[in-house]
């Protein structure tokens, strides 16, 4: 039992050193526990199918946004079902996605060939242009020997100019 008037002062305090050290040494903080990331679920082949069908329906032009929302919430339950296992509704449903994706395809072919077509008038433009390039060529070097020709005349007549003179000037003299 402790007695109140007597002083503690005498007992090590928590926060003092162990006597013979200058400090304790801490411990290191735990490292945080490595989370691996999370892995990738594996998608459904049908579903990334059903994807694809969704974004080309999507492109359809000449069809009620109506019908195309009716068909897309349809898809799941018609679309993605086995053939075999289809109900009549289903398979009528399937054939709207046959008819909705041809048109598609009709309008992307359509597209394509007028790309094709476009290409082939701008090729036949080149051509046409680089004849013209070719027939210019040809007449700035026929040009060109015509003044490589006039200079020469040119350099005959002042040569037979001063030869001319030299004579007259000494004839006359």
């Amino acid at each position: 039992i402790l007695q109140p008037s007597r002083s503690v002062s005498h007992l090590p305090s928590a926060t003092a050193a162990p006597p013979g050290s200058a400090m304790a040494p801490m411990k290191r903080p735990a490292a945080a526990p490595k989370v691996a990331p999370p892995k990738k679920a594996k998608k459904d082949p049908l579903a990334e199918k059903a994807e694809l069908v969704t974004e080309l329906a999507e492109k359809a032009t000449g069809y009620p946004e109506a019908v195309l929302g009716m068909l897309m919430s349809s898809m799941e339950t018609s679309l993605l079902v086995p053939k075999d296992a289809r109900h009549e509704y289903q398979e009528e449903v399937v054939k709207m996605f046959a008819e909705v994706l041809h048109s598609v395809e009709e309008v992307a072919t359509a597209a394509v060939a007028a790309a094709q077509g476009k290409a082939a008038a701008v090729e036949a433009d080149k051509c046409a242009k680089d004849g013209v390039v070719e027939a210019t060529k040809g007449i700035v070097k026929e040009k060109q020997e015509g003044v490589e020709a006039a200079k020469t005349a040119m350099q005959e007549a002042a040569v037979a100019k001063m030869a001319a003179t030299t004579e007259h000037t000494s004839a006359a003299a």
